[in-house]
């Protein structure tokens, strides 16, 4: 960004920078997917990778695939189906999210605009949560407060997945927290008990 004394407008400077190994070794695998898997093969057409990478400092060497917001829809609707795909020619856990932009609520082209609410910081940390839990539904939020005064938050996930899931959970809390520099605690809801009163 080059910013000029005196003005309010930002001018964007636009670099295209080639796309790096992984990133062609994700495309080539989605490519390959949707020529081969007819049940996938519509819905992936309109899918748009943006990049991919991966944390080389956790055990799994886990892939984080970023695909375009306007292909976020087809990537859920695939959900589970896609995900398993990915990691059988990847031979590693992976997880696909959008591409966000965290926007200054001080750096703007106008200073009567207005920062979106899907820009801000915490918007875009819920979504990131959100998409590296697909397929899991999240149900529950808590926000404890420790002794020592650091925050940690406690996600409730949907049962139903559990046994796709449950293999991730670990993953996903050391993903998050390298991401956004947050700790969450991510468990599964409990089985609701149901007594019944006895009317006399």
């Amino acid at each position: 960004l080059i910013f000029n004394k005196g003005m309010s407008k930002v001018a964007a400077k636009k670099t295209v920078e080639p796309p790096s190994r992984l990133t062609e070794t994700v495309g080539a695998a989605l490519k390959d997917i949707a020529n081969n898997t007819e049940a996938l093969k519509v819905d992936l057409k309109s899918v748009r990778l943006v990049k991919a990478t991966t944390i080389e400092t956790l055990p799994e060497k886990p892939i984080i695939i970023y695909v375009h917001i306007t292909s976020l829809k087809a990537v859920q609707k695939l959900g589970k189906r896609l995900i398993y795909e990915l990691e059988k020619k990847l031979k590693t856990i992976v997880f696909i999210t959008c591409k966000r932009t965290i926007q200054s609520r001080w750096i703007k082209p106008h200073r009567s605009q207005k920062r979106p609410r899907n820009r801000t910081l915490t918007a875009v940390h819920d979504s990131l949560l959100e998409e590296i839990c697909q397929p899991c539904n999240i149900i529950g939020r808590r926000m404890r407060v420790r002794v020592d005064g650091t925050t940690v938050h406690r996600i409730v996930l949907d049962k139903n997945d559990e046994a796709f899931f449950e293999e991730r959970v670990k993953v996903v809390e050391q993903i998050y927290r390298k991401l956004t520099c947050k700790t969450i605690e991510l468990e599964f809801a409990e089985e609701p008990v149901y007594y019944q009163v006895s009317r006399r």
